[in-house]
């Protein structure tokens, strides 16, 4: 593990996703880990290491966001881990902004200005 892969923040979570293959092929996912570098996504179907992946994940102010990744490791009927590669900046200001506000777990701190969906701690 990468001194980098220890420093940063992974927030165990729960948000709608969706991710998109080379190919094509489009399905629903759930987030379930998240961080500035990567996230574990909850999926029936799977991916080969090193494959790929656009990644929309839905964060609860209403926002997607899409980041492009590639399949880091995957568990057999239980989702796949991607490292972050490609991230926009309006899209890494966000998921920073995110993970900030969410790790503080304070909800005085207007991480959201207008909230819609409710965001499981999980």
């Amino acid at each position: 593990m990468t001194e980098e892969r220890r420093r940063i923040t992974r927030l165990p979570i729960l948000l709608e996703a969706q991710w998109k293959s080379v190919s094509g092929d489009t399905r629903p996912a759930c987030v379930r880990n998240l961080s500035l570098i990567g996230c574990f996504l909850e999926t029936s179907a799977q991916l080969l290491v090193n494959e790929s992946v656009d990644v929309e994940i839905e964060l609860p102010e209403g926002e997607n966001i899409v980041i492009r990744g590639k399949v880091v490791f995957n568990i057999p009927r239980g989702g796949f881990g991607v490292q972050f590669i490609e991230v926009s900046d309006q899209s890494r200001e966000s998921l920073d902004r995110f993970i900030v506000c969410y790790a503080r777990n304070e909800p005085e701190v207007p991480c959201h200005p207008t909230p819609k969906r409710r965001v499981e701690h999980v």
